[in-house]
């Protein structure tokens, strides 16, 4: 048992020896080194490198910040490459061989005091622990104020560092200069290692210090640059060490009354300054404070009066750290003259006079040490009074005898003292009453351009002051009064023709004759219109026979140079208007500076109707004016009326005058050219070409026989129907050869028939009646059988034609009496508008006219009728009213 037991024992311990062997074998000893060694700043890259024995197949390193790894390594079959299972971005990594592996990393500031090292992914084992010292740099240093600081007494100021490696140092300073007064630190370490100091300066006020700058600078390595605090201006209390200075201007504290004199107060030094105040005859004064930051200033101005002789003014000065005010006083000496002004009295009172009176003035002025000199003016004049004068008053009399000169002239009494800044006086005003007379001096006559501005003045002395009229003489009409004035002027903005004429002043106060004055005024202007309601409008409305007259009023100065009428129409025809030629008359009227024109024409025909043009000329300009002549009535009758019937139908006509409105045509025609009523209305609405322009007319249905046709022509003021025409229309021969044979046969027998039944006809009505048929016609009026018609005129559309056929039962008194027949003229048949082409057809029903209906005392723009009212913008001829 011993045996097995020691061999027992034996193998166990070959056992533990092979497996040490083989530990040792498999995991060789790790060491880690970092590049550059020692302390580093903070974000400076470090190498840091593991070396392990053998090949670990995957390296990690870890810091002891987190005890976390922070990279995992493997080498490439190569060995020369590493692989990074997990690395951070910032990092760089090299693999040398399979057993050395690297890491280029930022030093952050948190591994401050902590340790990194590496092993094998799985393993135990570490490599030595290296501790980093990461150096970082002061930032900030700030310098936390107080308030105000009393000179003499002790205040604490501080300076504190943001947190750093190694700890800062703190230097103070005072402008640009170290601050030796001691100073406390204090340092405190955060949970990385890192410092902050804390300087206390103990500082005592000082009054030379007021306004100097303070602040500190922070250093923890001397490479690195100085940190500066914010800077802090020392605000030190002090009160000022001497009295208040009194300086007066003007210099002598001696003066005249009324003086101005400007006290100034100073007291120099103190922070703050001082504060100023006044007190003169005892009494609180306010001055103006003109301190500034080293010097405490205050102004008292005064104006000396009797009151402040011998009296004091004391400026006191105040301070918080006074113990008690500071003051300075000086002593006022002033000269007066007397204190009032002068009184004056007159004799006989009122100060209002008529001329010749004699009057006497008193002056006198009572204290004043010297008494006060008097003296006289009046008109501007010097005169001398009588003086008198007793131990506290001067008096000074003044007689004169009043003439208009002194009329609101004043006369002033002065009185002058050596004290007097300026001399006293007072001044009375005399009144004195007389007649006016115009000062003003006028020519004869004034001229002006058209639009210039004229102004006249009129100049009175007089009084009491006058009532002035101006008149102007033309038309006697009172144009300006001013009541109670001096001066009146008469301005004309803007001149224009009817300014042209003599003016007339007249000037009265009451104390004598009325005083006046005459000038005439000439306006140079361009001719114009004048009194526009008496002339001729420029539309004027003719009917036939009308004459004409153009009636024209101008004004102008001077005269015309030229006056000339020029007519002109549509068709381009231009001429000018003489005397006495084709029927016109042209007067003239002139007067001083206006110009009346007559343009006339006993009968006015179609020819003279278009613009009439006058144009009027002098120096300054010219004058243009246009009248447009129309006409109104129904148009003339058609001309050349003709009808041809060969072949196909064409009727044919050229126009006439129009009536001064735009005119249509409408052809008729009749089949019997018996009764008016038988026209019907072929084409009507057919427009007008214009004046002697051809017409025509070609009717689109077939037609045949014997044929009449009239052409109307019209407008709004009526219609005009020329003469019926006679056409015989016959149908095509080559028709007329198809047909021959069988019209010969049908016609033969229906002619047969009607021939006995005619015969029957005329023998029963022969036996019982004896007819007779009568056409009459009336001539057609040429003013149109349809015109416009009032209910209040006398004038009538003229003969209308009428046709009828008259039928007279006759007795049977003669049996064998044969019918009596008169016969009817083809010829001058006359058509009655209404109907139509279409319309007609056989009937036994009597066709009549229509009445017409139009409107009654209808007034139009530009007609009127002689005996209805004549719009106000429409001519009315008037030569042949009433005829």
């Amino acid at each position: 048992m011993s045996y097995l037991y020691s061999l027992e024992r034996r193998i166990i311990l070959v056992f533990l020896v092979y497996f040490t062997f083989l530990t040792s074998l498999s995991e060789a000893s790790i060491y880690l080194t970092v590049f550059p060694p020692g302390p580093v700043e903070e974000n400076q890259n470090v190498t840091i490198q593991c070396n392990f024995d053998n090949n670990p197949l995957e390296a990690a390193f870890y810091s002891t910040a987190n005890n976390n790894t922070f990279c995992n390594l493997t080498s490439d079959s190569s060995g020369s490459n590493c692989k990074a299972s997990f690395c951070s971005l910032n990092y760089y990594t090299t693999c040398p061989n399979d057993t050395t592996y690297r890491v280029v990393y930022p030093v952050p500031r948190r591994w401050n005091g902590e340790g990194v090292y590496c092993k094998r992914l799985f393993s135990d084992e570490r490599s030595n622990l290296v501790n980093f010292n990461v150096l970082v740099s002061v930032t900030s240093v700030t310098l936390t104020p107080t308030n105000i600081v009393d000179a003499g007494k002790q205040i604490n100021l501080t300076c504190q560092t943001d947190y750093c490696n190694p700890a800062a140092s703190i230097t103070w300073y005072k402008a640009s200069y170290i601050v030796a007064t001691p100073t406390t630190y204090t340092r405190d370490i955060n949970s990385n290692g890192f410092v902050r100091t804390t300087s206390v300066l103990q500082y005592t006020g000082v009054p030379e210090d007021n306004g100097q700058q303070l602040y500190c600078n922070a250093s923890n390595r001397p490479s690195w640059q100085n940190v500066g605090s914010n800077k802090y201006t020392l605000d030190i209390r002090y009160p000022p060490s001497t009295y208040p200075v009194i300086t007066a201007s003007p210099p002598g504290l001696q003066y005249n009354t009324g003086t101005t004199v400007t006290l100034t107060c100073q007291l120099p030094g103190g922070n703050p300054v001082a504060t100023l105040s006044w007190r003169c005859k005892n009494l609180v004064l306010i001055g103006i404070n003109q301190s500034n930051t080293t010097k405490a200033v205050s102004v008292l101005s005064l104006e000396m009066d009797s009151s402040y002789n011998n009296q004091q003014c004391t400026c006191t000065a105040n301070h918080s750290l006074l113990t008690s005010p500071k003051s300075r006083s000086v002593s006022l000496t002033v000269f007066y003259p007397p204190s009032t002004h002068p009184v004056i009295t007159s004799s006989p009172p009122g100060l209002q006079y008529d001329t010749g009176t004699i009057v006497t003035l008193t002056c006198q002025l009572s204290g004043g040490n010297p008494l006060a000199t008097l003296s006289w003016r009046c008109k501007n004049i010097v005169m001398t009074g009588t003086h008198q004068k007793t131990s506290i008053t001067p008096v000074s009399m003044l007689p004169f005898v009043i003439d208009s000169s002194y009329n609101n002239q004043q006369c002033t009494c002065t009185a002058n003292h050596s004290l007097f800044t300026s001399p006293k006086s007072r001044s009375v005003s005399l009144t004195v009453f007389y007649n006016n007379v115009i000062t003003s001096s006028w020519n004869k006559t004034y001229s002006v351009k058209e639009h210039e501005r004229f102004q006249l003045v009129c100049e009175v002395d007089g009084n009491p002051s006058s009532n002035i009229t101006w008149v102007f003489v033309r038309n006697n009409s009172v144009i300006i009064k001013d009541y109670n004035v001096k001066k009146s002027s008469l301005v004309i903005s803007s001149a224009n023709c009817l300014d042209f004429g003599t003016y007339r002043v007249f000037a009265d106060n009451g104390k004598g004759r009325n005083a006046s004055i005459t000038t005439k005024l000439l306006v140079k202007c361009k001719p114009r219109l004048y009194l526009m309601d008496s002339l001729t409008p420029v539309k004027l409305v003719f009917g036939k026979n009308n004459s004409l007259q153009i009636f024209v009023r101008i004004l102008l100065f001077p005269p015309a140079t030229q006056t000339t009428w020029h007519f002109s129409k549509e068709e381009n025809e231009n001429k000018v208007i003489t005397d006495s030629v084709d029927g016109y008359r042209i007067m003239y009227t002139n007067a001083e500076f206006e110009q009346n024109i007559t343009l006339s024409k006993n009968v006015v025909n179609t020819g003279d109707f278009g613009d009439y043009t006058l144009r009027v000329e002098n120096e300054i300009g010219a004058f243009t004016r246009i009248y447009n002549v129309v006409a109104e009535w129904p148009p003339l009758e058609p001309m050349n009326f003709t009808a041809s019937c060969e072949n196909s139908i064409k009727i044919s006509w050229i126009s006439n005058f129009n009536g001064g409105d735009d005119q249509r045509f409408q052809v008729s025609y009749s089949t019997d050219g018996c009764s008016i009523e038988s026209f019907k209305v072929l084409k009507e609405d057919i427009s007008d070409e214009g004046n002697g322009r051809p017409h025509s007319y070609i009717p689109s249905l077939e037609m045949e026989g014997p044929l009449w046709f009239t052409i109307t022509a019209s407008n709004k003021f009526g219609n005009t129907t020329s003469d019926d025409i006679f056409c015989n229309a016959v149908k095509n021969l080559q028709a007329q050869d198809s047909n021959k044979q069988e019209l010969s046969v049908i016609g033969g027998t229906i002619g047969g028939v009607v021939f006995v039944v005619l015969v029957a006809i005329l023998i029963f009505l022969n036996t019982k009646y004896q007819i007779q048929i009568k056409c009459v016609e009336r001539k057609s009026n040429q003013s149109g059988v349809k015109n416009n018609v009032s209910d209040n005129t006398s004038e009538t559309a003229g003969p209308q034609t009428e046709m009828s056929v008259q039928y007279e039962e006759l007795k049977k008194t003669n049996p064998n009496q044969e019918n009596s027949y008169e016969n009817i003229s083809s010829q001058n048949k006359k058509r009655i508008s209404g109907a139509t082409y279409e319309d007609y057809q056989p009937q036994n029903e009597e066709r009549k006219y229509e009445e017409f209906t139009g409107p009654k005392d209808e007034k139009d723009t530009t007609y009127t009728n002689s005996k209805v009212l004549s719009p106000a913008n429409v001519y009315e001829n008037m030569s042949f009213k009433g005829n």
